[in-house]
């Protein structure tokens, strides 16, 4: 299993990021494979620690949808 990293939610992201919903300033956990559309498209950057106030794990949708 791929090691999860934590980004942050930028204002550019939508309702949903990798299938759960989520608000600017939150950090998610994903991989780097999951992550990378979504750090190219600005939606998501770098979180350099796990200090936001919500962490919304990802794995387990993108898992189910097949992309893992």
């Amino acid at each position: 299993m791929s090691e999860l990293k934590s980004y942050k939610v930028t204002e550019k992201a939508g309702p949903r990021i990798n299938g759960k919903p989520v608000k600017a300033g939150e950090t998610v956990e994903m991989t780097e494979k999951q992550a990378r559309i979504y750090l190219r498209s600005g939606q998501i950057t770098a979180a350099s620690q796990k200090t936001a106030s919500k962490t919304t794990k990802t794995s387990e949708t993108a898992s189910a949808d097949g992309d893992a």
